[in-house]
């Protein structure tokens, strides 16, 4: 369950009757069934959306406490200047730290990147820059990272509801 704070997923805390305090008594107790059956190999990573969406969807309201997260994570996108309604180019520092310092501010484990997407900020015609591309394959995208890919969403109709 990522992006939690969004409106977009089936589990989305504003969707489908779902809010801040069923997700996270349905992270609590995923965490305490795989704890009470001894899977000590699994790592719990909580990997909200780097932007509130609705803004009063607060990332922070579905933090379910240090004990049951192991990593925090944030997803992060970039729409480039193809999608001005998104924000048009955001640099990567732009796009990440807001949503880093204030995991930051959750806990002390380990922040990693989760999920992102990032659309190249030249274009012609539509198409890539081929300068752009060989630039890329040659000194790769910001903090040496690949480019993500994101996967098709799950199927719609979902909810917290049937964990309880």
């Amino acid at each position: 369950m990522h992006e939690f704070n969004g409106d977009w997923y089936p589990w989305g805390g504003t969707v489908n009757g779902n809010s801040p305090a069923l997700f996270v008594e349905a992270w609590r107790r995923m965490v305490d069934i795989f704890h009470r059956h001894g899977a000590d190999n699994v790592r719990f990573v909580w990997s909200p959306n780097n932007i509130d969406v609705p803004a009063s969807n607060r990332l922070e309201s579905y933090y379910p406490g240090e004990a049951y997260v192991d990593v925090l994570a944030v997803d992060g996108y970039n729409w480039g200047a193809g999608t001005p309604a998104y924000g048009g180019w955001k640099s990567f520092s732009e796009v990440f730290m807001p949503a880093y310092d204030r995991l930051r501010a959750l806990g002390p484990q380990p922040i990693w990147l989760g999920r992102g997407r990032h659309e190249p900020r030249r274009r012609r015609q539509g198409r890539l820059d081929p300068r752009h591309v060989r630039a890329r394959a040659r000194h790769g995208s910001p903090a040496g990272a690949r480019r993500l890919r994101s996967a098709p969403p799950p199927p719609r109709g979902g909810s917290f509801r049937s964990c309880r």
